[in-house]
């Protein structure tokens, strides 16, 4: 009995423990466990925030850093062979532009001046030719000191398109072959963009009087008219007549700012040749304004000169004075017909205003 209430006693207090330990409230999770719990597993195994979205891992972060820096990479790659496509047609334009340089001289005007010197027969003569091609001469070769001097001495409008760009060409070439791809083209653009100024001013003001004299020519003389059409016919002629030939240096100038433009689109901000290159802009953008304003000057004066001949003595005299109507920065404003009536008949008068 004894025993019996010892075990009794034993287990009452055990049982006590128990049952006030199954009553106490659990202890707090740790910090840990209460982040954790915001965010489940999906059955793939990925895990959800519950938010909704996905964690921000670090190993998704640089996948998406180098998938920019990729895309970054190849728009790179991609303006840097657009920059070279642009280099290489600015040197092979000029080649084909030399080219047809050098083949007006051989077709035609080498030709014609051989027929100019003839001692009898001849069917053009030098001033003809010098109508024709002023200062399109036939002047191959000069080398980079004899250039350099010519400039220095300010001859450059004695110069021909031919001789000029054939420097220049020299130049882009001598960089091509020893620097590419990492050719500086802009100091050779930069210079020529100044050296053209002369020698093309010279040729383009001419151009018009050109047309007409090759136009007057083939119309009053058949002889001249079938000289030019066996050279036309000639192999290295290509099919193009000397008009077309005439006509290269014209369009030539245009397509150099064109040229530049497009090198400029393609090159980097911060750039080694940036400054030069918009340097090279500036200066044929100012070439070709400074092109057409002398163009506008010339035409005026041929207006002038044009009127100027169609007047009769007294009309000079009473109308413009002893110093005639040609005059560097008069411009003809209007011209037109007038009528002068009188009772008895009526006078038509061509009126020019200035």
């Amino acid at each position: 009995a004894m025993v019996r209430q010892r075990t009794s006693t034993a287990d009452g207090p055990r049982s006590n423990r128990e049952s006030s330990a199954s009553d106490a409230p659990p202890p707090p999770p740790p910090p840990q466990a209460i982040a954790s719990s915001t965010a489940a597993a999906t059955p793939s195994g990925k895990v959800i925030e519950a938010d909704g979205e996905e964690p921000w891992s670090p190993t998704l972060k640089g996948e998406v850093e180098t998938a920019e820096a990729a895309k970054a990479r190849a728009k790179a790659e991609r303006r840097a062979m657009q920059r070279l496509k642009t280099l290489e047609e600015i040197i092979a334009t000029e080649r084909v532009y030399v080219e047809r340089l050098n083949l007006t001289l051989k077709v035609y005007l080498t030709p014609l001046r051989l027929v100019a010197d003839s001692p009898k027969g001849a069917i053009f003569s030098h001033e003809e030719l010098d109508a024709i091609f002023l200062n399109f001469e036939t002047i191959k070769t000069v080398d980079a000191a004899q250039f350099g001097a010519i400039l220095a001495r300010n001859f450059l409008t004695s110069l021909h398109p031919a001789q000029v760009n054939s420097t220049f060409l020299d130049a882009l070439e001598a960089e091509h072959e020893a620097n590419w791809p990492a050719v500086r083209f802009a100091p050779i653009l930069n210079k020529a963009a100044k050296n053209f100024k002369g020698c093309y001013s010279r040729y383009l003001n001419n151009y018009d009087k050109a047309e007409a004299m090759l136009s007057s020519l083939r119309a009053e003389s058949p002889e001249k008219q079938r000289y030019l059409d066996i050279q036309h016919g000639h192999p290295d002629a290509r099919g193009l007549d000397l008009r077309s030939y005439l006509s290269e240096p014209v369009k030539r100038l245009p397509r150099y700012r064109l040229l530049l433009e497009s090198l400029l689109g393609v090159t980097d901000a911060g750039h080694d040749e940036e400054d030069e290159l918009n340097e090279a802009l500036k200066r044929m953008l100012e070439l070709c304004t400074h092109m057409n304003e002398e163009k506008r000057t010339a035409d005026t004066l041929e207006k002038l000169k044009s009127i100027d001949a169609s007047l009769d003595a007294a009309s000079k005299e009473s109308a413009v004075g002893e110093n005639g109507l040609v005059r560097l920065g008069r411009a003809l404003v209007r011209e037109g017909e007038l009528v002068k009536v009188r009772k008895a008949h009526q006078q038509a008068r061509r009126v020019f205003l200035f």
